[in-house]
């Protein structure tokens, strides 16, 4: 018996819970919703249109930090100044590592006199060359002149110098016939004498030595003047032909080359000056910026790694380059100092959402750190033109402060776009468009009535009613004639 009793209470405990579950189930079935009427009553309630957006903290006062560098390609990080540091202005952010850079600068600063050298050489040249080169032309200009001239002096003398050529070899001939008759004579007055003294015997040799050397001289000036004739004369007319053709042809290259010549050596002369001035500046830069390496902070607030674009931090792609033997490019924002005291509110507004924008909203900010300390926000300036596909970018300043936000830090924006306390609402199926007028249909005792109406701001199927409806009165929801 008491075993039975036993399984009795067993089985009603276990079969309870399944009860109460089913009975459960039953009363939280959703009935269907009843049709709708096809008329509503106008009424007097608060008509709010808020706008909720994601948002990021961001300082106003934001400082990008740089390699300012001239010609430096690259800075060495020995140690930076840690992300979150407050720092105050003349801080020490970065501290370089120097032992190569020196020792280029070293090396540059060694060549550097001897492209001075160069360019003292290369001027004193071009300075050489300017001078020359109008003399050089003036030369080549006489010379063909001469040339010339030369020239039509050969032209003229030519049958005279054929003629003394004939002269002179005349003359020798002349000179050994008068010879050879004087040594006729000689001997025939020897002759005659029967006799021959020592003395006779010496003049007659010397009279047949005076004939062999002038039987020589005649002989080789035949020989000459066959030569001038038939040879040395129309060779000497060739030469002097070509003599002037090159005489005038160097002359009209000289006006070419020469001009030509000195230009060249302007542009070089300009292009060495220009490498050299470079040169110059290049070290100048170079020495400005070893002083530029010692990077410190131009103002004070909280450091962080990288750059806000936005409200998004770029911190994680430098981070890696802060640490010792990192390399910063030149010019590349490593660092953003931050006025924590500065701080607004970016949002990035939907194209959707975009009418609803105007300068003066006002709202609240709720930081995800801190839910329970609502900010007070309004809306800054806002762009007219997409940041992004479908985004327009907006900033809100803060009221009340900051509190104990940070940049970077995320929160939910509440922008009361439009409230209105006591706003006579339709909906907005009910509003009839006709010849650019707005219409209701209200229901009367005879039936339906069209009556033009003036609507404010629309939001959640609702209308604002401006003019044309007082609250109690009946409307058609549906728009239909």
């Amino acid at each position: 018996m008491l075993r039975r009793i036993s399984l009795l209470l067993i089985a009603s405990i276990i079969m309870i819970p399944t009860w109460n579950a089913s009975a459960q189930n039953k009363t939280t079935q959703k009935a269907p919703a009843p049709p709708k009427s096809e008329t509503v009553k106008v009424k007097t309630e608060r008509f709010k249109i808020e706008l909720k957006l994601p948002g990021v903290f961001e300082s106003a006062g934001m400082t990008e930090i740089s390699f300012k560098a001239k010609a430096a390609p690259s800075l060495t990080v020995l140690k930076a100044v840690e992300h979150g540091a407050t720092v105050t202005k003349g801080d020490t952010l970065i501290t370089p590592m120097l032992e190569k850079f020196d020792k280029a600068l070293k090396a540059r600063q060694h060549t550097d006199p001897v492209g001075a050298l160069a360019m003292k050489q290369a001027e004193a040249e071009f300075a050489q060359l300017k001078a020359a080169t109008p003399l050089k032309l003036a030369a080549a200009k006489r010379n063909a002149e001469r040339a010339q001239e030369n020239l039509e002096y050969f032209k003229k003398n030519q049958e005279l110098s054929k003629r003394a050529t004939i002269e002179a070899y005349q003359s020798t001939a002349d000179r050994l016939a008068y010879i050879k008759e004087e040594l006729r004579q000689l001997k025939k007055m020897y002759q005659a004498d029967d006799l021959t003294d020592a003395t006779e015997e010496i003049v007659l040799r010397r009279t047949e030595d005076s004939v062999r050397r002038a039987e020589l001289s005649a002989e080789q000036a035949k020989m000459a003047l066959d030569a001038a004739l038939k040879t040395n004369l129309a060779r000497q007319a060739v030469d002097m032909v070509l003599a002037t053709q090159a005489a005038v042809k160097g002359y009209e290259n000289a006006k070419v080359l020469l001009p030509l010549a000195l230009e060249k050596a302007t542009l070089d002369i300009e292009a060495s000056r220009r490498g050299r001035k470079k040169a110059v500046e290049a070290l100048a830069n170079l020495k400005a910026d070893r002083g530029a390496m010692t990077i410190k902070a131009p103002v004070g607030g909280v450091v962080y790694y990288g750059r806000c674009s936005k409200g998004k931090w770029s911190s994680t792609t430098v981070a890696a380059k802060l640490t010792p033997k990192g390399k910063l490019l030149a010019n590349e924002v490593f660092m953003t100092i931050v006025d924590p005291k500065a701080m607004l509110v970016r949002v990035s507004v939907p194209e959707k959402d975009f009418g609803l924008l105007a300068s003066g909203l006002t709202g609240r900010a709720v930081a995800t750190a801190y839910p329970r300390k609502p900010l007070t926000v309004k809306l800054d300036k806002f762009s007219t033109i997409p940041t992004s596909a479908g985004q327009f970018d907006a900033r809100l300043t803060l009221s009340d402060g900051a509190g104990l936000v940070a940049a970077g830090m995320t929160c939910k924006i509440t922008l009361t776009v439009h409230d209105n306390p006591k706003a006579i609402t339709a909906p907005v199926s009910a509003i009839l468009k006709d010849a650019g007028k707005e219409f209701v249909y209200v229901k009367e005792a005879g039936g339906k009535k069209k009556r033009p109406v003036e609507t404010g701001k629309a939001h959640a199927g609702k209308v604002e009613i401006i003019k044309g409806l007082t609250a109690g009165e009946t409307i058609f929801r549906k728009a239909s004639k």
